[in-house]
């Protein structure tokens, strides 16, 4: 038997499954394509999980992104009106939760790219 990636969630009705059995014929784009699969829907659930308004939070970012592209985009944000919104989209002990998804979702409509296949 060759190698393989699995990845299977099964929790609260979500359910999720990747899989890639790999040869030596396999490229390694292929590899970090899945592995960049699994960890975008990981990543994304578990903003799910931590009760934070993740739509407000996205459409949010989407609003301060608007009419802007590339990383000196972020030099114009407004920290302090930025987090003060996100703490009135999030609850108690959850800012750092609401500060994660809009950094992660700016640097996405931004067009600054994280991670490959981002």
């Amino acid at each position: 038997m060759g190698d393989e990636i699995k990845f299977v969630a099964s929790y609260k009705g979500w359910t999720a499954e990747k899989k890639l059995q790999i040869s030596d014929a396999t490229p390694d784009s292929e590899i970090l394509r899945i592995l960049s699969e699994i960890r975008k829907e990981a990543s994304d659930k578990a903003f799910e999980l931590t009760g934070i308004d993740v739509a407000a939070i996205n459409s949010f970012a989407a609003s301060e992104a608007s009419g802007k592209s590339g990383a000196q985009a972020l030099a114009s944000l407004n920290p302090a009106k930025i987090r003060a919104k996100l703490k009135e989209l999030s609850k108690e002990g959850q800012l750092h939760f609401a500060e994660a998804l809009f950094n992660r979702e700016m640097l996405r409509l931004l067009g600054v790219r994280t991670s490959p296949g981002a």
